[in-house]
């Protein structure tokens, strides 16, 4: 199936539902939003600079990790033509220790792959202008390769964790890197192809992703479906 293919079937999947995939998609931010209340009245109590605070804040968003695998089940059903409703947002949460450990170790090698590819910059620090060029071309070469290598691995295995509820986690983690390494170059070109909706969000400052981040994830569905973990039942245009 060409990337052509997919996004046409995502297309189908979304016919007749944009605006209430939109209106979804819309409810979902303002309740994720609301969740963040309590953090920031109890911060406030607390004193914005204080070490409760700021602890308290890295510890809801790590209990917020996990709403990646319900976003990632909400897109899945969709893709799939299949019942949805927005507690499919909140799928995460169950089971809860597996897959806020799941979410926290994808946290720290997504942080550790970032921080990697910042490495060769260390070089401005000590050389002159030729160093600085050279380590800047570098460490966006090495971001690029990186972001080809992993990308579409960390953004899968959301979905297998929202299928697959009893496989050791890290387990299914390099199985997922082993099923996604021979697709990247064609996941990659699929992220390119939406390229000009992404710049389409940011000259209607962001009011357009509400209709393209349905448009792209079911495109992700159906990729992962396709060539990640296949499906026997053709999909249902």
């Amino acid at each position: 199936m060409t990337n052509s293919e997919i996004m046409k079937n995502a297309r189908g999947s979304l016919n007749g539902k944009w605006m209430g995939e939109a209106g979804t998609l819309f409810l979902y931010f303002v309740l994720v939003t609301l969740i963040y209340v309590p953090d920031i009245i109890i911060g406030k109590f607390l004193g914005e600079d204080s070490w409760s605070a700021i602890i308290l804040d890295f510890a809801w968003d790590i209990m917020l990790l996990p709403l990646s695998i319900g976003f990632a089940w909400y897109y899945n059903n969709l893709s799939q033509n299949k019942v949805r409703s927005i507690k499919n947002f909140f799928y995460g949460y169950s089971p809860l220790f597996r897959n806020l450990l799941a979410c926290v170790l994808k946290w720290v090698i997504t942080t550790a792959l970032i921080a990697a590819a910042f490495i060769p910059l260390a070089l401005c620090l000590f050389g002159n202008d030729v160093v600085v060029v050279v380590s800047i071309v570098v460490a966006l070469i090495l971001g690029f390769y990186l972001f080809y290598k992993f990308f579409g691995t960390i953004v899968f295995f959301d979905w297998r964790l929202g299928e697959d509820h009893k496989t050791g986690i890290v387990k299914l983690l390099r199985e997922c890197y082993k099923r996604m390494q021979p697709h990247n170059d064609q996941f990659f070109t699929l992220n390119v192809r939406f390229t000009g909706w992404f710049i389409l969000c940011i000259f209607t400052l962001g009011i357009a992703s509400f209709w393209i981040i349905p448009y792209l994830f079911s495109s992700y569905g159906i990729f992962y479906h396709q060539y990640i973990y296949p499906v026997e039942e053709p999909y249902d245009n």
